[in-house]
């Protein structure tokens, strides 16, 4: 039987004080009984205050499946938090003496997390074998932003480019170039602080072996493990480590982020702009958000069928394959293997936020964008004004024509709803209705037979 256990609530005495920034409030094993002995959260040994000393998850597989599975991942909803990595090395301290076992990044998670810990069989699959519930609080909830960040959370060729102009319009809101580049400024910096104050990451100079990787260009993130009684023998790192040197970095990526946009609103001209917007992926959000609990995201959801229908148009349009199409033979292989899964992940992000984000149907934005600009300035606490939203439209239906032409694959906006009716072949119809079932319930669209 599955024996979970959050160690530090068993073992903790009145020396051993509760930490304040994050808390396993309990452990769910999977149903039915996964094939390991059990899952633990515990702290890193160390001399200094416990309190700041990195947790450490540690799976253990029962013996008779240790061959079945290949890996095991922490998943923070859509996104990974930490792969553990099998440990053989029995002479490294105790905390991290089991099969699979890594530390987490208290910093790099939101206010109130669920992870979900998952094993990566050798057949390909995945199966789920626990679930975490607890708590995070620390200096992400300090930091304040003049120009507060926020994304147009979305798939590619769902309309994404043309909110993105919309919002651009607004004179509260700064964005980088619609229709010309994207900018990812906002996932960065969040993975960067992610990088720079994970614990493994951060001790990996320890490890001599590791500083070849030093001599190759991108290197960042790519440092192996370190010596495992790190902080067992340096208490003092632990302390400076969690006492100041986080919030430094934090401070530092926010501060580059804030600085660059308000670089972009002075070139553009928005200068009582109060927001950032950018472009951002089911994952990419979630990286986002779980570093910038209060990041504001509009859900753009498109009927995955006329998706699939635009991207062909536009391969056909530019003369070559992309969106990963270029990678598969078949496109039976392409929709089950990279759009459902995109679908899937859009649609598993909405569910985790939909209480602190707006969901907008790409149909409902082309048949009535007054209605819908409106909807989502009054979402953010802008101008939504019917005489500010004419503006806006105005201003972004003559922005950069040339481009938007080049971004166009239908005749008129509206001749691209429904598209996949005319477009598609009936056989790939019916297999979009098969892999998209639980996307088009989700986002109120119908099957196209039956």
């Amino acid at each position: 039987m599955l024996r979970a256990v959050a160690s530090w609530l068993a073992r903790r005495s009145p020396a051993r004080a509760e930490p304040p920034h994050f808390k396993i409030a309990r452990i769910e094993p999977a149903s039915p009984t996964p094939p390991i002995e059990s899952v633990e959260v515990d702290w890193a040994p160390s001399d200094a205050d416990p309190r700041l000393a990195p947790p450490v998850i540690r799976v253990t597989p029962r013996t008779t499946t240790e061959g079945v599975i290949a890996g095991v991942v922490v998943m923070d909803g859509v996104v990974p938090a930490v792969h553990l990595t099998p440990r053989a090395d029995r002479d490294c301290d105790r905390a991290l003496e089991c099969p699979y076992a890594g530390y987490l990044n208290p910093h790099a998670l939101p206010e109130r997390f669920t992870l979900d810990v998952v094993a990566l069989l050798k057949d390909g699959q995945r199966r789920r074998l626990a679930r975490l519930h607890g708590s995070c609080r620390g200096i992400k909830d300090r930091y304040r932003f003049e120009l507060e960040p926020g994304g147009v959370v979305s798939l590619g060729r769902s309309g994404s480019t043309i909110m993105l102009a919309y919002l651009a319009c607004h004179p509260d809101i700064v964005v980088w170039e619609p229709f010309e580049l994207e900018a990812w400024y906002i996932p960065y910096h969040a993975r960067l602080f992610e990088t720079l104050t994970n614990p493994r990451q951060w001790m990996a100079p320890v490890g001599a072996k590791d500083m070849l990787a030093l001599e190759q260009p991108g290197w960042l993130g790519e440092l192996g493990a370190p010596p495992l009684a790190h902080w067992a023998q340096y208490p003092a790192a632990a302390e400076w480590f969690a006492g100041g040197y986080v919030e430094r970095m934090y401070r530092a990526q926010m501060d580059a982020l804030q600085q660059w946009y308000s670089t972009v609103a002075r070139r553009g001209g928005t200068l009582r702009a109060r927001m950032m917007f950018e472009k951002m992926t089911p994952p990419t959000h979630g990286v986002s958000r779980r570093v910038i609990p209060g990041l504001h995201a509009i859900f753009l959801v498109r009927d995955p069928r006329d998706v699939y229908a635009s991207i062909r148009a536009f391969d056909h349009k530019r003369g070559y394959r992309a969106f990963g199409r270029e990678r598969f033979e078949s496109e039976e292989a392409y929709i089950r293997h990279v759009l459902a899964g995109s679908m899937e992940m859009l649609r598993q992000e909405w569910e985790r936020h939909k209480d602190r984000a707006l969901l907008m149907r790409y149909e409902d934005l082309i048949t009535d964008p007054r209605t819908e600009l409106a909807r989502v300035f009054r979402h953010l606490g802008l101008d939504a004004k019917r005489r500010t939203v004419d503006k806006v439209i105005e201003d972004t239906h003559a922005m950069n024509p040339a481009a938007q032409a080049r971004h166009r694959t239908a005749s008129t906006p509206r001749d691209s709803i429904q598209r996949f009716r005319s477009e598609l072949e009936p056989e790939v119809i019916a297999l979009c209705d098969e892999v998209f079932a639980r996307s088009l319930a989700a986002f109120g669209y119908s099957p196209a037979v039956g």
